[in-house]
């Protein structure tokens, strides 16, 4: 059995007490944490949201702390709920929900649980096993109040302990972790094709505007769209159109500015066979100028290449957020020899991921290329570097991507930052949100502390 730190033993000390939301970084240990808790209760369940998850957290248990355990994932039709622990996907457990009685669990553990809000399966879990001790473990649980409310409200959460990687308490565990921007000027082929789709948004958004007498950015697309659907037959169309065109110019400038002109054309054949007369329309505009310039490297193509090769035989994890740029990017690194593979979520295989996994591992590949997968869905292994090709304005996904290095050995975080682009943009406020999101804990915490502290004081009385 694995000795927890001293920082561990303190949240392990509230969690047996009190419903628990913990929050540390990736690779500080909340699942040690949790199996430590699990231990000590008759009857345990502990959920993750994949199966590729939930399958390793059972492994991890079973190998280091008691074979008395079972999975349960939809791919197991013999289900066996009699384990004194139980390892399981919120999905299964749903749907065996009318076979278990409530008392079944005296403790679950929901990890992942800034998921925990919604209708999302964890919270008529949480629900339904009423009488259960609950732990939450997290990353991050976001920065807006509200969300973070909701977690507490549906998992029960009487005390918050989080520690971030500044606290004192976690120093003396940690290793180095080197964050590096990396600012690159867009070349002037891509400036000129970028220039032209900024003056139609800009001619487009106008009108747009004056109708809808709102600002129009790709995060209000419900809300535009439910007062289109509300104008009369005649104007509708019409509107959905030039609104479709809009959206199209707005993705393909983005594509153009953070990704690559071969993620943009690709963009662009999505759209052949099924996208709008509007959308045909902006195919014919710039299909054609694009490609006379696809042989022309993005910049930050040409530093991730840089970056690869400047670190021998390190090891490194590249994170984008597109498919169709991490393909892009094998068939780049595939051209330069440089050892790789490729980790991508529901079209990939349960069976390639892990394979893709265990070549890293074995130090059969140099480079991992993940899709969002790799920063929740699996537990990835420490790498010596990760690679940010582009900004992210999430802060759950920046503190997962960052925590897949400097786990067992000093790291380095690459953050690749075209200037004058959406890239600058989501970096400035994924740090302001991250600042934000570890002031609302605190506030949070003393208010539940102050909340709890003194009911226990008074049933004691």
């Amino acid at each position: 059995m694995i000795e927890l730190r001293e920082y561990q033993k303190s949240i392990l000390r509230t969690a047996l007490k009190y419903n628990t939301l913990v929050v540390l970084p990736t690779g500080l240990g909340k699942t040690l944490i949790a199996f430590h808790a699990l231990q000590r209760f008759n009857r345990a369940l502990f959920l993750a949201p994949t199966k590729p998850l939930i399958e390793q957290h059972y492994k991890n248990f079973i190998s280091k702390f008691f074979q008395d355990a079972t999975l349960a994932t939809g791919s197991i039709k013999d289900r066996n709920y009699d384990a004194r622990f139980v390892f399981a996907t919120p999905q299964t457990v749903m749907s065996d929900i009318d076979v278990l009685s409530k008392n079944t669990f005296e403790y679950i553990v929901f990890d992942e649980a800034h998921r925990a809000v919604g209708n999302y399966d964890y919270v008529n879990i949480a629900r339904y096993f009423s009488n259960a001790r609950t732990l939450g473990l997290t990353a991050s649980p976001g920065y807006k109040r509200e969300k973070i409310q909701e977690i507490i409200n549906n998992l029960r959460i009487q005390m918050i302990e989080y520690r971030s990687e500044n606290d004192p308490e976690v120093l003396d565990y940690l290793h180095i972790k080197r964050i590096l921007t990396i600012m690159v000027d867009l070349p002037k082929d891509y400036r000129e094709v970028i220039d032209s789709i900024s003056n139609r948004i800009v001619d487009m958004r106008k009108g747009l505007e004056n109708v809808f007498k709102m600002k129009l950015t790709k995060y209000n697309v419900e809300e535009v769209s439910k007062r289109i659907e509300e104008m009369s037959d005649e104007k509708k169309w019409k509107i959905w159109q030039d609104y479709s065109k809009f959206l199209t110019y707005l993705h393909l400038k983005e594509l153009l500015e953070i990704q690559s002109i071969d993620a943009a054309l690709k963009y662009l054949d999505s759209l052949r066979d099924n996208g709008s007369r509007a959308q045909q329309e902006v195919i014919s505009e710039f299909y054609g100028l694009l490609s006379e310039s696809k042989s022309t490297l993005h910049p930050k193509m040409q530093e991730l290449i840089r970056i690869i090769q400047s670190k021998g035989d390190m090891q490194g994890i590249v994170f984008t957020q597109y498919k169709a740029q991490i393909f892009y990017m094998s068939d780049i690194l595939t051209s330069k020899d440089i050892l790789h593979d490729i980790l991508i979520g529901k079209s990939g295989s349960r069976k390639k991921q892990m394979e893709s996994i265990n070549r890293f591992l074995n130090r059969e590949v140099k480079v991992l290329l993940s899709s969002s997968v790799g920063e929740e869905g699996l537990d990835l292994p420490g790498a010596d570097y990760v690679i940010f090709y582009e900004s992210i304005p999430s802060p759950i996904r920046v503190i997962q991507r960052m925590g897949r290095t400097g786990r067992f050995r000093d790291g380095e975080v690459y953050v690749l930052i075209a200037k004058g682009t959406y890239d600058e943009i989501s970096y400035k406020v994924a740090k302001r949100r991250i600042k934000t999101m570890y002031e609302l804990l605190d506030s949070l915490r003393r208010e539940l502390a102050d909340k709890n502290t003194k009911r226990t004081l008074f049933d004691q009385i």
